[in-house]
């Protein structure tokens, strides 16, 4: 895969109601959660879109794309930016994943395969919200939000995919995808420097 013929989408437009305030903006290490995931993504990319349903992320510089149609969750977001994507290949993350680097994001796009989606995978556990998506994608997505089929992982078994495993050897960190939710994840993620 073609370095920096990609789209960064970053996916901001979640309702953050168990931390009870926009996750985007809480700080990890003296940056923003999405300062962190821009940082990431710049290296690797050659646009970023942030899919948000407020005006409040324009200040950051980049593509602000509200969900066309709304309250479907992840789904709703990775459509809506994947429509207004120039690029065939597009990274996704969410805003909640401070923790991702520019090394792993490195490792994602190294280790793709031509699959509609490629995910990182850990333990057993895939992670569908830091992924590389095709805009292929888009028919099936579609589809999925008419019928009200939303739930990340289980749209996954209509796409053809590729898990790409990391392990502790070259990834230290054992949160490194988790997703921030509550004060309390936020609290854990905060003993790592």
């Amino acid at each position: 895969m073609k370095n920096k013929s990609l789209t960064g989408i970053i996916l901001a437009g979640g309702k953050s109601s168990r931390m009870g305030t926009d996750k985007a903006f809480l700080i990890y290490n003296n940056k923003t959660f999405i300062e962190h995931v821009i940082e990431a993504l710049k290296p690797s990319v050659r646009d970023i879109i942030i899919s948000a349903n407020t005006a409040v992320y324009s200040s950051l510089g980049y593509k602000v794309c509200n969900d066309s149609i709304p309250n479907c969750g992840p789904l709703g977001g990775i459509y809506t930016a994947l429509s207004n994507s120039k690029s065939e290949k597009n990274i996704v993350i969410s805003c909640d994943m401070p923790l991702v680097n520019a090394h792993l994001i490195k490792y994602l796009i190294e280790h793709a395969q031509e699959k509609q989606v490629n995910l990182l995978a850990h333990n057993g556990d895939i992670e569908p919200l830091c992924a590389i998506y095709d805009k292929s994608c888009l028919p099936i997505l579609k589809t999925c939000l008419k019928n009200n089929f939303l739930k990340m992982k289980n749209i996954l078994g209509q796409l053809s995919t590729h898990e790409i495993e990391i392990n502790n050897e070259l990834f230290y960190h054992p949160q490194l995808m988790s997703n921030v939710n509550t004060p309390t994840e936020l609290n854990y993620i905060s003993n790592y420097k």
